[in-house]
């Protein structure tokens, strides 16, 4: 008896018997694989009455096809669940982004399922879908950002649990999104391009006059303006000699000493000293301007400030003496570059001499 007949007896068939019960397996899983939809019409039965009629005729077996939901409507079914479910959120937070981000998940999400083959069948379609996740992936990272601003300036509008929970459906739809776009990264146009087109379509629109795109480049200069001048401000407060005065005095008066008075003649001598310095860094002043003057000076090997000025005298015992002397009354101060320059005096003075009373002369 052949091997293959001994293993028919003893129940076992190789890989590739053909005989009939091997032979209607396999035509029953092709079967299977290739009508998933279909189910058989006749229940299962014992093997001793197989499909046997009245003449032991084999019956044919007969599918049935399953009903099924047509894509479409799946689609509007998916669309219009979660634009429900945004609008009560909407309505409840007081706020119109997950009616937006819920409405563009279920879009995507209905293309990417059900009609992502038409995408490829037909050019056009494939590339205004790439065209649409372009521009969607781009929108969702701005309202991140706005978000994420507007969330941690507490100007939200938002509970911080809301805000919170908002910023992170964002991240969680900005990740998918990724995803998609990574997975239709072959089509174009892509993103780069599309980003190059938005650029260069704000600008033309904008300059071209129109509404709202102009109204957006006009707010944006007019920013830019502002932020300039405040930068501008900020650094004339750093080498002005009003910003050093208020950090001069209010160190004084934390010591119970009276405020001093900077006077336009002695903030000219501290000018003039100040050119001086550049040629030569000591107190010997060239035309004797701080003879009869008390005096700080500084220098370091990079632009100074009031507030590195100041710190550093203070730091310093005979500077700080100076600072905190109570027999002045007057002073006048310059920075410039790397060097600044303090004159203190007693009396008021003219062209940079303290004016003695009357009787009075100096020693020297």
């Amino acid at each position: 008896m052949p091997i293959q007949d001994r293993d028919y007896i003893r129940g076992s068939h190789p890989p590739n018997c053909s005989c009939v019960d091997c032979t209607n397996k396999r035509l029953k899983r092709l079967r299977e694989r290739t009508h998933r939809s279909y189910i058989s019409s006749r229940p299962r039965i014992g093997r001793s009455s197989v499909g046997k009629g009245a003449n032991n005729v084999t019956l044919p077996k007969t599918y049935v096809r399953r009903p099924q939901i047509p894509n479409w409507l799946k689609a509007l079914l998916l669309i219009f669940a979660l634009c429900t479910a945004g609008l009560a959120i909407s309505i409840a937070i007081g706020s119109f982004i997950p009616l937006w981000l819920l409405l563009g998940f279920s879009l995507l999400y209905s293309i990417e399922k059900w009609f992502y083959y038409l995408t490829g069948r037909h050019k056009a379609l494939g590339k205004l879908y790439r065209l649409l996740l372009n521009l969607s992936i781009l929108s969702l990272l701005g309202l991140i950002v706005w978000s994420g601003i507007k969330l941690f300036s507490q100007q939200l509008g938002q509970s911080a649990l809301v805000g919170s929970l908002m910023l992170l459906v964002e991240f969680a739809l900005f990740i998918w999104m990724w995803r998609v776009v990574a997975k239709n990264s072959w089509r174009q146009p892509s993103m780069k391009l599309t980003i190059f087109c938005f650029i260069c379509l704000f600008l033309v629109f904008s300059f071209a006059g129109v509404s709202p795109l102009s109204t957006y480049k006009d707010t944006l200069i007019t920013k830019w303006g502002d932020y300039q001048a405040e930068q501008e401000l900020e650094q004339q407060k750093l080498i002005s000699v009003d910003g050093f005065a208020v950090l001069f005095n209010e160190h004084r008066q934390s010591y119970g000493l009276s405020v001093l008075t900077f006077t336009d003649d002695l903030n000219k001598r501290a000018s003039l000293r100040l050119s001086e310095l550049e040629l030569d860094y000591s107190h010997n002043s060239l035309g004797n301007y701080n003879l009869h003057l008390a005096e700080n000076i500084n220098w370091a090997s990079y632009t100074l400030d009031n507030n590195e000025v100041f710190l550093s005298w203070k730091a310093s015992p005979g500077h700080n003496a100076n600072m905190l002397n109570a027999s002045y009354k007057y002073t006048g101060y310059a920075i410039g570059g790397g060097y600044a320059v303090q004159l203190f005096s007693e009396y008021p003075t003219v062209n940079g001499e303290p004016q003695l009373p009357s009787g009075w002369h100096w020693d020297d």
